[in-house]
């Protein structure tokens, strides 16, 4: 499963170069990397959260 994640991942990158015009092509890989990196980022939010840190059982 992470063998194909991360083959997915590469494929998809190539794709987005390829179709991209030369010009705009480093304005499209930095844009992705920021929303990705940035989804990741939030991702942690609710995990860090005072809540959930402190609760020792799972609600009902």
């Amino acid at each position: 499963m992470v063998t194909k994640i991360g083959v997915d991942t590469v494929l998809k990158a190539g794709f987005r170069q390829r179709v991209t015009p030369d010009r705009p092509l480093g304005r499209m890989t930095a844009t992705f990397r920021f929303l990705l990196t940035g989804a990741l980022a939030l991702g942690w939010v609710p995990v860090a959260c005072p809540p959930l840190r402190t609760m020792r059982e799972l609600p009902a």
